[in-house]
């Protein structure tokens, strides 16, 4: 699950929520698609979501029954579970697509609150916990990139700073992309960190 907020995209151009080796997500003029092994899986709708808000991507995968994607604790669209690969992957691209060494599809706008279960969440969990920040040892959660933590300063004062440390295992982190150059920058803006 995530959040993004995705501008207009440069002449209308794809761009990519999240990219493995064998499932991603994808905005096509601003409609969202679910795809695997190149090829569309699911379409959800026609409504575009590169109005420069802020939304909630889920997707809740029962291998013994159904997907489910949600977007901003809505049911969006379902299918067999089997249509679906595991998410087995050593990589996960975030906001790009990467084809060999080239980064393409950039997403113009920002994601946050990353995080990747191996549980089963219903729609109620979902909702519940998306505008919450976790603490990093939930059951189920094996990586949550919030892109920032809370420390103290100097006058002992609570500070955001940006951090691509995954919040579970406190050992891998997270590397952003632009013009092929690693960056990562963080934002307060993002729901799940609204008091």
């Amino acid at each position: 699950e995530m959040w993004f907020c995705a501008d207009k995209q440069q002449d209308n151009t794809t761009a990519y929520l999240f990219d493995t080796d064998v499932i991603g997500v994808t905005l096509e003029n601003g409609k969202m698609k679910l795809y695997a092994d190149d090829k569309v899986l699911l379409s959800m709708g026609n409504k575009t979501y590169t109005d420069g808000k802020w939304h909630h991507l889920a997707i809740n995968v029962l291998r013994n029954g159904n997907a489910i994607v949600y977007i901003d604790g809505e049911t969006v669209g379902q299918m067999a579970s089997t249509n679906v690969p595991a998410l087995q992957t050593s990589y996960m691209y975030l906001g790009v697509h990467r084809v060999m060494d080239d980064m393409q599809n950039k997403l113009k706008g920002q994601i946050d609150e990353v995080r990747v279960w191996n549980a089963t969440l219903n729609a109620k969990v979902l909702r519940d916990r998306m505008s919450s920040r976790l603490q990093g040892n939930e059951p189920g959660l094996v990586a949550y990139y919030p892109f920032e933590e809370e420390q103290l300063d100097a006058n002992m004062q609570i500070v955001t700073e940006a951090s691509a440390l995954d919040m579970v295992t406190k050992r891998h982190k997270a590397t952003g992309y632009s013009n092929n150059v690693h960056t990562i920058a963080c934002t307060d803006e993002a729901p799940a960190l609204k008091p």
